[in-house]
């Protein structure tokens, strides 16, 4: 499992997104990949940096020879963007719409629930944070969907009467008692942004309106625990340590492995045409976005001197490549990347008006290639340094490639188990949903 903890870019804003473990890992075996990339060094890739892993569920052969992967590329999907219904605003139980109109989970529980509000329940406003009295009468009469999502994915520990982040005081609004501004469920947006299409028209049932912005929230929780190819492992340091040259230190840290991600862009977007998520952060935060667009600014061969003195800029070469002993020959690459951002949310659907959601990362890194010039390997180059389209960024942690939800699963201990996701939205009346709002007008 991967612990996703999410941060993300939208607007003029910086706002993201945490949450627990919530992305299953499919497993690959030993015996599903060649033998050219089994053991050796993680500095080409190891087992976790195999791009193997991601063409197992498609009916695609990766290309590995440099010269025969195309240089520019987008996904034919357009990710949709969506809010990531922060945690401190009570998540997708937030009434985005207005204080007086229901939430997503409210108005979920009303039309598939059963759930009747109280005689009084339009006198009750939910919690703000805003210095006024908590309404707990509010809570108490939320449906399942509603209640489930505040008590787990919500602001609950903002005024439950504990001190949950140990710093000796109760539900203070300072610091939401320690809930992150930028916490949320951008975790599920991603592969549901990716996989679904998005909602266009307003849905009514049994007299409620569900606008876009609704069904994605429901959609998004749906796919609150999802099932995905994850490649390369999770860096989990605060601070990470570079040696002279900026080389990261941690090998947990230093992957994906950059031929592992020049062969997975190159073929996924360039060949197949088909995004895929990464984290954008090689530390211990997760920045989880979906990668809509790719363009090769910059490839050069090197030869081996050359090579060296790319990766030792501060310190002198070593007389012989060090990081992949079967590397013949070597390229240096400056690529665009374009991801896509989360929007506010609103009444209205988003695409096909995708330019201002987009955002680009410019990486800069070289590839090890073997004598009939495959891939077998890369390494980063050190971040912040500027090329003729600015500043470089800083290298994705991992990859993955969503494949849609997982049924819910259950976790917990002396024999109590509960359930991973809200268990009281699902998955197919969603989608039934999405489909009613696609239907032609």
């Amino acid at each position: 499992m991967l612990k996703k903890i999410i941060a993300l870019w939208i607007g003029l804003l910086v706002i993201g997104c945490a949450t627990g473990e919530n992305v299953s890992e499919d497993t690959l075996s030993n015996d599903d990949l060649p033998d050219t990339l089994l053991g050796g060094k993680a500095d080409a890739w190891d087992r976790l940096n195999s791009p193997e892993r991601f063409a197992k569920f498609l009916d695609e052969k990766l290309e590995y020879h440099l010269a025969e992967l195309p240089l520019a590329g987008k996904s034919a999907k357009m990710p949709w963007p969506a809010s990531y219904w922060p945690t401190y605003q009570d998540s997708t139980n937030a009434r985005w719409d207005g204080p007086n109109t229901y939430s997503p989970m409210e108005k979920y529980d009303i039309a598939f629930n059963g759930w009747t509000p109280p005689s009084d329940f339009d006198a009750l406003m939910p919690y703000s944070c805003r210095g006024d009295d908590v309404d707990e009468a509010y809570y108490d009469a939320l449906g399942p969907a509603a209640r489930w999502m505040s008590e787990k994915r919500g602001h609950w520990r903002t005024h439950d009467g504990i001190d949950n982040d140990g710093d000796g005081d109760v539900d203070e609004c300072s610091d939401y008692d320690g809930i992150g501004t930028w916490w949320g469920v951008c975790h599920a947006w991603t592969p549901a942004a990716l996989i679904e299409e998005e909602p266009i028209h307003p849905v009514e049932v049994n007299g409620v309106v569900f606008y876009a912005s609704d069904l994605k929230a429901l959609m998004l929780t749906a796919y609150d625990y999802s099932r995905a190819m994850v490649i390369g492992g999770r860096c989990r340091a605060e601070y990470v340590k570079r040696d002279e040259n900026g080389r990261i230190l941690d090998p947990d840290c230093r992957d994906t492995n950059a031929g592992t991600f020049h062969i997975i862009t190159a073929n996924f977007l360039g060949k197949f045409n088909t995004g895929f998520a990464e984290d954008r952060t090689y530390n211990d935060q997760v920045w989880n976005q979906p990668v809509y667009a790719y363009a090769v600014d910059r490839l050069e061969e090197l030869d081996e001197k050359a090579a060296l003195e790319l990766l030792y800029p501060e310190t002198e070469p070593p007389a012989k490549y060090p990081f992949n002993d079967a590397a013949k020959a070597w390229a240096e690459v400056e690529v665009s990347m374009q991801y896509v951002t989360e929007s506010h949310p609103m009444r209205d659907p988003i695409l096909p008006g995708l330019d201002r959601y987009l955002r680009t990362d410019r990486y800069h890194y070289l590839l090890e290639l073997d004598g009939e010039g495959a891939i077998i390997g890369g390494e980063w180059i050190q971040a912040g340094a500027t090329g003729p389209g600015g500043e470089f960024s800083d290298q994705p942690d991992f990859l993955w490639y969503p494949r849609g939800p997982l049924s819910n699963p259950t976790a917990g201990a002396n024999g109590v188990r509960e359930p991973r996701k809200n268990p009281h939205v699902s998955y197919t009346q969603v989608v039934k949903l999405f489909d009613q709002s696609r239907a032609p007008r």
